[in-house]
């Protein structure tokens, strides 16, 4: 019975995984708009205020965490504020039907321009799920 269950489980699991459409990335440096090709979804991120991550080439206690702010929206609707982390939850969030992850924030290692959002990258995931 136990093995019935679990198949059960398994198979509702796969078919909620290929429900979900397959995922589209999106670089997006603060200040700068991008737009996914498919669904849509626009995202804008905002200056990074908050990375207490620790620097490459450093030995850390804690690794730290950077905030990302950003305005979504999709289509021709008003944007909303949003905030993702790096290393803390949430890095994920479900807005409008789409599921908004945060893959990385990378940055230009010790180069400190004098822009210095410049040297952030954010790499978004962004998948369509189906009801």
């Amino acid at each position: 019975m136990k093995i019935f269950i679990l198949t059960i489980i398994a198979m509702l699991g796969i078919s909620a995984a290929a429900a979900a459409q397959s995922a589209e990335k999106l670089s997006v440096r603060p200040g700068e708009q991008k737009v996914t090709v498919r669904s849509k979804v626009k995202i804008k991120v905002l200056p990074i205020t908050d990375d207490s991550r620790c620097r490459e080439g450093m030995v850390c206690v804690w690794a730290g965490n950077a905030k990302v702010r950003f305005e979504i929206s999709i289509g021709r609707t008003a944007p909303k504020m949003l905030e993702l982390n790096s290393n803390l939850e949430p890095k994920m969030i479900v807005f409008k039907g789409y599921q908004i992850t945060l893959v990385s924030l990378s940055t230009k290692p010790d180069d400190f321009p004098k822009d210095a959002a410049a040297r952030y990258t954010a790499v978004f995931s962004i998948t369509r799920i189906k009801r």
